[in-house]
């Protein structure tokens, strides 16, 4: 085991505020002692005090601080070992990083779906999404390939954008806005322009069709679900956020976990979820959603996602200009496919020659130009993983391999600031600061 310099002060920190917190705590104690052992009340302690028995209290006290001391010193001491002892043993895990790295555009079943409650929420930049994100995956050549979007096939309308500025709009815009209603004067609605679509996406359309597409897959075969639409937080349990579905219908975590749980066994599942509160559904890879546990995971399913539980998303617009989109989708599959959505190319070093999905978000959360903070099952799993001391301190020097240093170390060359490791990251620079400012 070896140590930095960061990690040792780190750990120097520890010990001492565990000294102060028993110092703190022993004062408390031997107060109350001497209260009620001696003097049998605090107003009784500070007559005794006023009255000269000073050096008599300080003696009794002194007594007790040692007869403490040479209690619960040990105590501490055997601890710190134990947390030591247990640091070392706890070895950066691989098994979720491993499913996700291997991952290429050419080796999954696919499922596409173009999610919204409500015709007003069904935003022009989704559409955009799910057809563009349709026509890179065309290519490859998926056994199976089913596409959902709002209604369906029908030719309603369900789809919302910009108005094209008119003369009608000129006139009517300053009045709507007396009323408050300028966002419907400068919307439109019309039908969906997909070229083919399999079934309408409702809760029941999905639940049927991804239970449907899983059950004719077998052992070696895998699944890429690709969601682009809305999402809802429903309460303080992220196992219970949800896809909100056409129809004002939704599908959250555990049911989605409970169909991927029914597949065939040696099934793989990729997961892609930009919607807002995305986060949440990173608990379908845990056994049991509502109580995941580091030792409860479904070892052939990964997802990446757009935003942690708890956060909204970026991406949802009427305007028709793409330029302007800069949601999480719009990064990853520029990465995945090369190009941006303009043609422009991307540029990213992957390490196989072919960028895999994990190439794609970590691209994405060091490229993008948004407020997303892209999160993935791998880090979902680390967090359910890491011993709770791990979360402010190590005492292992930092792999130099690890994917999420070098993440972030891309992350501080965009931002300017310079660092070789983990430590100098940790204590950002003036400098730094004003670049990230």
């Amino acid at each position: 085991m070896s140590l930095d310099r960061h990690s040792l002060l780190a750990t120097v920190k520890l010990l001492l505020t565990l000294l102060v917190a028993w110092l703190v705590a022993g004062v408390a104690y031997l107060a109350t002692l001497l209260a009620l052992d001696h003097f049998l009340g605090a107003r009784q302690l500070a007559d005794a005090w006023q009255a000269g028995y000073r050096g008599r209290i300080a003696r009794d006290m002194a007594a007790l601080l040692v007869d403490s001391a040479a209690i619960t010193l040990p105590v501490i001491a055997a601890w710190g070992l134990v947390v030591l002892l247990t640091m070392r043993s706890h070895r950066f895990p691989r098994t979720m990083l491993a499913i996700a790295a291997g991952v290429s555009l050419l080796e999954a079943a696919l499922l596409l779906f173009g999610f919204t409650p409500l015709p007003e929420e069904s935003q022009v930049s989704i559409e955009r999404n799910v057809v563009w994100i349709d026509a890179l995956t065309e290519l490859p050549a998926f056994d199976a390939r089913r596409l959902l979007f709002t209604a369906g096939a029908k030719k309603v309308k369900d789809v919302v954008e910009q108005r094209r500025d008119d003369s009608d709009l000129r006139t009517f815009l300053p009045m709507s806005r007396i009323f408050g209603e300028q966002h419907d004067a400068l919307s439109i609605f019309r039908p969906n322009r997909l070229r083919k679509i399999d079934a309408p996406a409702t809760a029941a359309s999905v639940d049927r069709q991804l239970s449907a597409t899983l059950a004719g897959l077998r052992r070696g075969d895998s699944l890429w679900f690709i969601y682009n639409g809305h999402g809802g937080m429903e309460s303080s349990d992220p196992s219970e956020n949800t896809l909100r579905l056409w129809n004002d219908s939704t599908l959250d975590v555990r049911r989605f976990a409970t169909i991927l749980r029914a597949r065939p066994t040696g099934v793989t599942v990729r997961s892609f979820m930009p919607q807002c509160f995305s986060g949440g559904f990173a608990r379908s890879i845990a056994m049991n959603p509502a109580r995941p546990s580091p030792d409860g995971i479904d070892t052939l399913q990964c997802g990446f996602y757009s935003v942690p539980h708890n956060q909204e998303s970026e991406g949802c617009t009427i305007s028709v200009d793409s330029g302007e989109y800069r949601d999480y989708s719009s990064y990853f599959f520029a990465a995945l496919s090369g190009r941006t959505r303009e043609g422009n190319t991307v540029e990213l070093d992957a390490p196989n020659g072919r960028p895999t999905l994990l190439d794609a978000h970590r691209w994405a959360y060091v490229n993008a130009a948004s407020t997303d903070i892209p999160f993935s099952s791998s880090e979902y799993f680390l967090e359910l993983w890491q011993p709770w001391y791990l979360r402010w301190q190590t005492v292992r020097a930092v792999d130099g391999d690890n994917p999420y240093l070098r993440t972030a170390l891309a992350l501080a060359k965009k931002l300017g600031i310079e660092a070789t490791g983990l430590h100098e990251l940790a204590t950002i620079s003036d400098k730094g600061r004003a670049a990230i400012q």
